[in-house]
This record gives C-alpha cells, sequence and structure tokens, in this order.
C-alpha cells in the first residue's frame, strides 16, 4: 500500500512537466538570431543555452535539446544519459570529443511554463583541423588586461597559452594574458586551452584570436638636416604665412560668390520667369494681378498722408504704368452707387494677389462692417481659409510690434516679413520693387514697351 502512495506522488509530480516537453510540433518564440560556433576535431564543448535566464533559471523549468538530423525539418531528441557521446543536462548540451559528424544544427527549447517555451538555434561547424575560420575577431592593440580567453566563459576550467601554436614558456596560468612591452614581435595567433573536468575525465576547449601590431609613428618631430641659413628660413617663412593667408584668401572668395549670388538672385529669377512664363502663359480667369487692401479711417495727418502718397501715386505708378501690372484699388476703382459688399468679394476673386498695406495704426474693429473694414476680412478669409491667394505685405513707417493688428494679419506677418517701403526708394529697379514683382505674378497686361521712363516715374511720384 505505501509502495502504490509513492507511485502516484511521483507521477502526479512529475507528469505535468514531461507530458508537455517531448512533443517537437508546439510553436516556441525565438527572440534571438541563430547563431554560429566553428570548433576543432577531437576538443569538447561545454555549450550552454545563449540566452541568461534560459541558463540560470533552472527551479521550476524543462529544456529539451534537438539535433538536425539534415538540412530538411527532421530533428532528433538529445538524451541526457552521462555516458552519451552527446548528452545535455537541464541547460546545458555536452558534445565530447568532438569529430566532424558533430556538424549541424542544434535547438534548446525551453518550457517556464505548462503553455510557453523559448526557443535557441546554433550551428556548430566542425574543422578537421586548425582554419582561419576558427579565429575570433582580431585585436589591433593590448589594452591593460591583455588578451582574454574566448572560452568556457560559464565553467571553471584551467588554461594554457600557446603563440602561433608553440607553448609559450614561463606563462601566468589564467584566463587573462598579459604582455608587457609590446613590439611588432608580439604580433601572432594567440590560442588558449582550457582544460576542464566532466564526470572524472578531463576535456579540452580552444579558442585562438590574433593579434595585430599597427605601426606607431615617429615620437620625435621630423629634424632637417640640412645647413641652416637665413635664405632657408625666409622660404620657410613664405611657405608657412601660405599655409594660413590661402584658407583666407579661399573662404573670402567664397563668401563674395554667395552674397553676389544671393544679390542677383531675385533679378535672374525675375527675367527667367518672365520668358517662360510669357511662353507658356496660360488664362485663368483672372482680371487683376492685386487687390489693394489698406486702412482708410481713424489715421492721424501725417500717416494718413504717407499712405495716401504710396497707394495713389508710388505703387501704381511704378506697378501699373511702368512695369504693366493691374492693380484694383478701392477707393480708386470702384463706382458711384455699386453695392460694395459684393464688389468687394467679387473683385477679390477676380484677383491673383493680395497686397495688404501696413501703418503703425492699421488696426479692425470686429463689430465695423463698412466697406474699409469688409475688404480686409475678406481678405484674411480668402488667404487663411481658402489658401488659393499669394499674399504680399508692405509696411509703412517703423512699428514696434503687431500686437494692435487682427489675429489673421498677426499669423500672416509670422509667416511672411513685411517689405519695407522708404520714400528713397523711388527708382522702380530698386531692392523693394524688385522684391514686390518677385511675389507678383507676371503682368496680364503682357506690355512690350513700358508707357513711361524712369524719370517721368519720379517726376510723378
Amino acid at each position: 500500500m505505501m509502495w502504490q502512495m509513492l507511485m502516484i506522488f511521483l507521477l502526479t509530480e512529475f507528469i505535468p512537466i514531461s507530458s508537455y516537453t517531448s512533443n517537437f510540433t508546439v510553436s516556441c518564440e525565438r527572440f534571438q538570431e541563430k547563431k554560429t560556433l566553428r570548433v576543432r576535431a577531437g576538443e569538447s564543448l561545454y555549450l550552454p543555452c545563449s540566452n541568461l535566464d534560459c541558463y540560470e533559471a533552472t527551479e521550476n523549468t524543462s529544456y529539451i535539446w534537438y539535433k538536425n538530423l539534415s538540412k530538411t525539418l527532421q530533428f532528433e531528441q538529445i538524451g541526457t544519459e552521462e555516458s552519451e557521446h552527446v548528452h545535455y543536462h537541464e541547460s546545458v548540451l555536452y558534445i565530447l570529443n568532438l569529430t566532424t559528424n558533430d556538424t549541424g544544427s542544434y535547438i534548446t527549447r525551453w518550457w517556464y511554463s505548462n503553455n510557453s517555451c523559448d526557443e535557441y538555434e546554433i550551428d556548430i561547424v566542425v574543422y578537421e583541423e586548425f582554419n582561419t575560420n576558427l579565429l575570433y575577431s582580431p585585436m589591433s592593440e593590448i589594452k591593460v588586461a591583455g588578451i582574454y580567453c574566448p572560452v568556457c566563459d560559464k565553467q571553471e576550467g584551467t588554461f594554457t597559452w600557446y603563440k602561433n601554436f608553440t607553448l609559450i614558456p614561463n606563462q601566468e596560468s589564467g584566463r587573462i594574458l598579459r604582455i608587457r612591452n609590446a613590439s611588432k614581435d608580439s604580433a601572432g595567433i594567440y590560442t588558449c586551452v582550457c582544460t576542464w573536468e566532466h564526470h572524472g575525465r578531463m576535456y579540452n576547449t580552444s579558442g585562438s584570436r590574433e593579434l595585430l601590431i599597427r605601426d606607431q609613428p615617429p615620437s620625435n618631430p621630423t629634424i632637417i638636416l640640412l645647413p641652416v641659413n637665413s635664405t632657408m628660413i625666409a622660404d620657410l617663412n613664405e611657405a608657412s604665412v601660405l599655409l594660413v593667408v590661402l584658407p583666407c584668401i579661399s573662404m573670402f572668395l567664397l563668401l563674395l560668390v554667395s552674397e553676389t549670388v544671393k544679390w542677383f538672385a531675385v533679378d535672374l529669377l525675375l527675367f527667367l520667369r518672365g520668358i517662360f512664363t510669357k511662353l507658356n502663359r496660360k488664362e485663368d480667369g483672372k482680371v487683376y494681378d492685386a487687390y489693394v487692401i489698406y486702412q482708410r479711417n481713424s489715421l492721424d495727418e501725417m500717416t494718413a498722408k504717407t499712405l495716401s502718397d504710396f497707394v495713389n501715386g508710388a505703387l501704381p505708378t511704378v506697378l501699373e504704368r511702368y512695369y504693366g501690372f493691374k492693380l484694383y484699388i478701392h477707393g480708386r476703382d470702384d463706382l458711384p452707387g455699386e453695392d460694395s459688399i459684393n464688389l468687394i468679394e467679387t473683385k477679390i476673386q477676380l484677383s491673383r494677389r493680395l497686397i495688404f498695406i501696413l501703418t503703425p495704426g492699421t488696426s479692425v474693429d470686429q463689430s465695423d462692417i463698412s466697406p474699409e473694414a469688409y475688404d480686409l476680412q475678406v481678405g484674411l478669409h480668402q488667404a487663411l481659409v481658402q489658401g488659393d491667394m499669394g499674399v504680399i505685405l508692405i509696411q509703412l513707417g517703423e512699428t514696434q510690434d503687431y500686437t494692435h493688428l487682427p489675429l489673421g494679419l498677426q499669423h500672416l506677418l509670422h509667416k511672411n516679413s513685411p517689405l519695407m517701403w522708404r520714400e528713397e526708394q523711388l527708382s522702380p529697379n530698386s531692392r523693394f520693387w524688385k522684391q514686390v514683382r518677385y511675389r507678383m505674378p507676371v503682368p496680364s497686361s503682357c506690355q512690350r514697351n513700358r508707357k513711361i521712363n524712369i524719370k517721368t516715374v519720379h517726376s510723378i511720384i
């Protein structure tokens, strides 16, 4: 009776674990790419699971190791008998006295719960003789720690070191080989042999690494052993001056070319745009090149005069009479008795650009429904909401900030800096008018001959 109860207890304890470890068709997750390990025939392998958690968490878990029989998906389960040439104990695989037949893929399956497992795969390649493929990554210089043995990382063993396959005499037995006063003669292939014990027998595992010694630059500067006289010194002085001056000259020329290109870029673009646009011009149904929006009320006397001189004098004289643009200026082009509200919407829709004239006192009352305020509101809506019209901002006079302006205008100013008008910029060829023309479309009238010359422009303005 006691014997039967013991059997029931053992079956209860071990069947739940073993029942889910023998089925290779269970889908396990892979968290690492397949690795490759190259070894020599005649040596032995102590191969722990490649994942640290898998290697150390041996309690309440289960492991099975498999070997791929060929390049197909056929796998053979590896046994746990210590007397077997290939066997495993928990998370460690042992391959004793390797032969070329041991070449293949080995898979660890680690069950850490009844329904969950991870899988790790490694390719082992066994070489009959030494091959350069057996070398670990080379070292190009000696660190303070020296050369570290790349095998037996997770097991106890004794270490013996060889250089170019010859035993190094009087060596300090240990995992690290220290090389003092390294020189070019220190270069070569260093091999460590780790000797370890398994069930009363000794086995060897080796790893080789090549040490490369780079040529060291001379510690002292080169000395010219020639007669030193005043002439040689003057040659040397000129050379040193040239070495300093030439980069400065090159940098200056580069900056000069860059600024020159930047200065004439607008002129070149205006010239090329006029040619290509006129050759490929298509009708867009628009009547005006720009609709001019400006504040007409609540201005002080000086600001009102400056605004009037610009809107009724300089702006139409240069853009219309000299360059052939067609503008719509409210107060100049509307007729008495027309419906101002509908007129503003229609004329803005028939325009290709919006020109906002800003003055130090520009503001708008949101409750104001007069035509003077309405064209500003319609223009902002067209520019910000519709987004299909270009905007040109022109500032008359100095303004400390734009916080007094409508939020829509402040948004446009944040995206595009305004062009600053000064009364001395009377010439149609000034930088100001070139910047305005650059933001305007090609003149709709396409005038081949200007109606007035520059002298006439000055006299009108």
